[in-house]
């Protein structure tokens, strides 16, 4: 278990997909009704502008507590428990971390709402695994897809790590099955990563479906070596929390990481250098349009 291993974090379950984060509703006042029931024929101008003002009034104090309720759950995400260590789980879609999540039976499982973010793209999660940890579950890392969805991908952890979290493992998420189909899972996470290789370790799950689990993890040891991970863990469907929480042990250091996307995809783009480009695109298309 210890030995070093290649290098390169979990997607809901669907019964966890059915956790929705409920926002409060507004509660607007109605007043267009009234404008056109025939009561109001003998009202006077007057009234008729003063309701819709009062109208105004009461959706501005609704957006504002829509508002406030985002601000809130930003807040919350952005302010870390510094008791507890943070292990972000990344991995490609349908690799078992949702079933890694249900087992690991986490307490207080919260949905990050990004302050732009729409109801169909994905969220990352936060919840509590025994008494040290806090696991992040990071949308699927489908960063080779369609534009639309790597987009929504890097928005989703640009906003997470807006404000800059310590972190003490990041782990790919990867289900046993072939060796090679293993390695390409891992290779296409890692590629995205490897400025934080040092804290990247390779969680194995569905070990219960190896013929012969000791033999096979040397070998998967062996064989991701060479991506130069923190470690490799091993899990399967049969364990309990706290035989999770001892794989979990061994690639949590005691040392914190800063996250800083800089020089990675997920780097946040600089606002004058998109001006400053925009307005070179206005001029040479403007140039071309000149006879």
């Amino acid at each position: 278990m210890g030995q070093q291993c290649c290098g390169g974090q979990l997607e809901p379950n669907s019964s966890l997909n059915d956790q929705r984060t409920k926002q409060p509703k507004n509660t607007l006042n109605q007043s267009e009704n009234h404008y056109y029931n025939s009561s109001l024929n003998n009202k006077k101008q007057e009234d008729i502008k003063s309701d819709g003002i009062k109208e105004a009034e009461i959706k501005s104090k609704g957006n504002q507590k829509s508002s406030s309720y985002n601000d809130s759950n930003n807040n919350q995400f952005a302010m870390q428990l510094e008791d507890k260590s943070y292990i972000v789980l990344v991995g490609q879609s349908g690799v078992g971390k949702d079933a890694l999540i249900e087992l690991m039976t986490l307490k207080g499982l919260e949905i990050n709402i990004s302050r732009n973010s729409k109801d169909n793209e994905p969220k990352i999660k936060e919840g509590i695994l025994g008494e040290e940890y806090v696991i992040v579950d990071t949308p699927s890392f489908q960063l080779d897809d369609e534009i639309d969805k790597r987009e929504a991908v890097i928005k989703e952890f640009q906003e997470y790590f807006e404000v800059p979290k310590q972190i003490s493992s990041i782990g790919v998420v990867v289900n046993f099955e072939r060796t090679d189909i293993m390695k390409k899972k891992v290779t296409s996470v890692l590629k995205y990563l490897r400025k934080f290789k040092n804290i990247i370790s390779i969680i194995v799950v569905n070990m219960e479906l190896s013929e012969n689990e000791e033999e096979d993890k040397n070998h998967l040891r062996n064989s991701f070596k060479h991506m130069e991970c923190n470690k490799i863990i091993f899990i399967n469907k049969y364990m309990n929390q706290e035989e999770i929480l001892e794989q979990f042990m061994q690639i949590t250091p005691k040392e914190k990481t800063k996250i800083d996307f800089t020089d990675t995809i997920f780097e946040k783009p600089n606002i004058t250098e998109e001006e400053n480009f925009l307005k070179m695109l206005n001029e040479h298309f403007s140039n071309l349009r000149q006879p």
